[in-house]
């Protein structure tokens, strides 16, 4: 058993070296010709495994503080929708008193605006 893993351990090592050698189209053929041979149970896996990588939460992964800088680029209609995302999500622009001093400000200039017209 153990002499498997260090087998297999060996020939991973060995494919991974050979497939970063290849070209972008070589990597994209051979990614594909892996799918076409792959049973549903690993394409399944697959699947889990590429929308975790794909789908980051950068409200979660950033900095508060960077991310308070981008939510005050946002209107309030849009924050409320952003604060529907997740409870993470809700968390983080709810603590944001300024996203939304900034966004309030922002409405009341346009109402002004109108108001003036």
């Amino acid at each position: 058993m153990a002499n498997d893993d260090a087998s297999f351990q060996q020939w991973l090592a060995s494919t991974t070296a050979q497939y970063q050698k290849l070209s972008d189209d070589q990597r994209v053929a051979a990614l594909d010709h892996l799918i076409a041979i792959s049973p549903s149970s690993h394409l399944y896996h697959l699947s889990t495994k590429l929308n975790s990588l794909l789908k980051r939460d950068f409200i979660a992964n950033l900095p508060p503080e960077l991310s308070f800088h981008i939510l005050r680029y946002l209107d309030p209609d849009t924050l409320c929708h952003c604060c529907l995302v997740s409870s993470k999500w809700n968390d983080v622009i709810s603590s944001c008193d300024e996203a939304w001093k900034t966004a309030c400000r922002k409405v009341m200039l346009a109402t002004s605006s109108l108001l003036q017209l």
